[in-house]
């Protein structure tokens, strides 16, 4: 899907710190001591109350040192809870076998060796977790090499012991080191030649022709992954629950969404507006839909309908649709009605601006205009902006590991959603994560606390969530097939952000905001 900000504002420069040039890791630096791995008892949903992430000066201080990211938090844990994970969890989740190996690469660092120490965790793997934790330690010293622009040692590893053990259809583990296997190799090749591959005008036909096969599959893959699996429904209706909190005293209310997929949201909203209407009746709903494409022009106009259906037969007293798109969005005179709440309502979209501050910026000073009741943002728990390539490579590895590990429970390994999920946008995200730099590197999420200093620029601050937002999340994760591995966080001083996770590896973030 094209970037919200693609078309904002042309005339922005993209910055970059490194200038899209790689560069050698100075030193090296262990880094999963900054990995929380912790072995958690997944066997029913919990609400945590924690501390999430570090603060921005402690990024900025970091952010130079390679493998940095696994040298800022206490990795003990993991070792002392071994016998633990033994006696509590049937199964060693994907980050947990990583996590152990990654003792078993801080040992080896420290004692300047090169074997694979993971003897001490014997008792505790099955022969696959064995495998698979060597197979990690394979990969995190390629990782390693290849920072250092030791190319030949780097693709002598992932040609023979990566190779050897990665696998496209085999465990989680095995699968993520197959498609992160693969974006070193390319990294690799990018960094020891610069030739152009050219192609015939019939390949590009054929080219443009599977593009087209393989979008329309991996984005009925991308629909069912939302539908079937707890972390989306969660944050759906926390959010939803937030917004019905602060306008069922209002009359009239219109919702900004911005880079809409489905009209999913709104159809609950609705129906929760409707089963409310006796005691706070809403006389006008509007929802205008901000897309980046005139693209998808057919594809708004038929949420538009289903929609307006909808309105029909739950008895809304006025329901109105529109969209407009986002390069229209800053020059368009808004008819902005003083009776309305207004509710900005952007999901899965501020990141893309990262890599755009400027159209970002402007993006925020329009919306800060129209004086919204409320903002609800939700995004990727992950930070993919570091300018160091080791630890993004150590972030994007756990991130996805877990994502994986959540797959392989919740869809199996034979199911061709979950194959098309990895093939597809899961690939093309740890390819651009991992392989690029500069303007073409658009995968720039970053965490909460990156996003709460970036608000607080506009004078917007936290609004806590209730535990009505709180009891609908997890009670709609629960519901799931594999909802018992989901996780709830919350952000122990302000609680206006909600951390969904699986078996302890944050993953998305929703929050609340208004202006002040």
């Amino acid at each position: 899907m094209q970037s919200a900000f693609e078309n904002f504002d042309k005339s922005f420069e993209w910055e970059d710190g490194n200038d899209g040039v790689c560069q050698p890791d100075s030193a090296f630096q262990s880094s999963f001591e900054q990995l929380d791995i912790t072995m958690r008892d997944s066997t029913q949903l919990r609400i945590k109350w924690a501390d999430i992430g570090n603060n921005m000066e402690e990024q900025e201080q970091q952010k130079g040192l390679p493998f940095s990211l696994l040298s800022r938090k206490n990795y003990n844990i993991v070792v002392c809870n071994m016998e633990k994970v033994g006696q509590t969890s049937p199964k060693i989740s994907t980050n947990e076998i990583m996590g152990l190996a990654g003792h078993g690469f801080l040992k080896n660092k420290a004692l300047n060796k090169c074997t694979n120490d993971v003897k001490a965790l014997r008792d505790l793997m099955t022969t696959n977790d064995k495998l698979d934790a060597e197979l990690t330690l394979h990969l995190l010293t390629a990782a390693e090499k290849v920072s250092e622009m030791e190319y030949s040692i780097a693709t002598i590893l992932l040609a023979t012991d990566c190779r050897r053990l990665a696998s496209k259809t085999g465990t989680p583990v095995q699968r993520l080191a197959y498609y992160f296997v693969e974006a070193l190799e390319k990294r690799i090749e990018r960094e020891t030649t610069r030739r152009e591959v050219t192609c015939s005008f019939e390949q590009k036909l054929d080219q443009e022709g599977h593009r087209m096969r393989s979008n329309w599959r991996y984005n009925s893959a991308i629909l069912s992954f939302y539908q079937q699996f707890p972390f989306f429904q969660a944050l759906r209706f926390a959010g939803i629950q937030a917004i019905l909190e602060r306008i069922e005293m209002k009359s009239k209310v219109h919702i900004y969404d911005i880079q809409t997929r489905t009209g999913a949201p709104w159809a609950i909203l609705m129906e929760a507006i409707a089963a409310k209407r006796e005691s706070h009746p809403i006389q006008h709903l509007k929802i205008t839909v901000i897309q980046p494409s005139t693209d998808d022009k057919q594809t708004l106009e038929m949420i538009g309908l289903q929609l307006q259906s909808l309105a029909k037969t739950v008895g809304l007293f006025q329901f109105s649709f529109h969209f407009i798109f986002m390069a229209d969005f800053v020059d368009e005179r808004l008819d902005m009605d003083p009776e309305e709440a207004i509710v900005v309502y952007a999901s899965f979209v501020m990141s893309s601006g990262v890599g755009r501050p400027g159209c970002l910026e402007k993006f925020m000073q329009v919306i800060k205009s129209m004086k919204p009741t409320l903002m609800v943002v939700t995004e990727v728990e992950a930070n993919y902006n570091m300018p160091s390539f080791v630890n993004r490579f150590v972030e994007a590895l756990f991130t996805f590991g877990a994502i994986f590990d959540s797959l392989e429970d919740g869809m199996g390994r034979e199911d061709q959603t979950r194959m098309d999920l990895e093939e597809g946008p899961m690939s093309t995200a740890i390819h651009n994560i991992i392989v690029t730099e500069g303007k073409e590197r658009v995968t720039r999420n970053v965490k909460y606390d990156v996003w709460k200093a970036f608000f607080i620029r506009f004078g917007m601050v936290g609004t806590e969530l209730s535990e009505s937002s709180i009891y609908q999340a997890s009670i709609v994760a629960s519901s799931k097939s594999c909802g018992n591995s989901c996780t709830l966080e919350m952000e122990v001083n302000e609680r206006n952000c909600l951390i969904v996770g699986w078996k302890g590896t944050p993953l998305f973030g929703l929050s609340i905001w208004r202006f002040t």
